[in-house]
């Protein structure tokens, strides 16, 4: 074989056979992955009474009723925010967990546990729009008790030039 058609071998393999199987082999591996669960957008939150005395943390109630909330999503992670309280979680499955705090870190009335709220919710996937129902709850609070919430997904507003 002359020594030109050798070279020229050489680099097709490299530059061409090695990345077509190298392509080959990343589309196999993620052909059972699945995208996470949307959440992403804006939520309206209606809370429910509170489980127990729900005068033990008024603050609680007063920060989530009727609350328009905005969720950023990357992956499996996700941002939470509305006009009092901001936060980070996780979504499993259909599950969502996160930790929120008063906006400028300022502890809820009559909460030792310093403020820190809890929310875990599951989302019905299948409605139009999406639903999340869960429960709020302090963190380290024994006399603070679980609010019960609901929240509907708001349909995002047409971009301009969008049909």
């Amino acid at each position: 074989m002359p020594h030109s058609n050798r070279n020229f071998a050489i680099a097709y393999v490299f530059l061409v056979a090695l990345p077509i199987t190298g392509l080959v082999g990343v589309l196999r591996s993620g052909r059972n992955l699945k995208a996470p669960t949307s959440v992403d957008g804006a939520w309206k939150v209606r809370t429910g009474a509170a489980t127990g005395d729900p005068s033990s943390c008024p603050s609680l109630l007063a920060l989530y009723a009727d609350a328009p909330v905005t969720i950023s999503q990357s992956g499996t992670n996700f941002g939470i925010s509305s006009g009092q309280t901001g936060g980070t979680g996780v979504i499993e499955g259909v599950r969502l967990h996160a930790s929120l705090r008063p906006s400028g870190g300022a502890p809820l009335a009559n909460c030792a546990g310093g403020g820190s709220v809890s929310l875990a919710a599951t989302l019905d996937a299948d409605t139009n729009p999406r639903v999340m129902s869960g429960i709020l709850s302090v963190a380290g609070c024994p006399s603070c008790e679980s609010v019960e919430f609901q929240a509907v997904r708001q349909n995002p507003t047409q971009k301009k030039g969008a049909q």
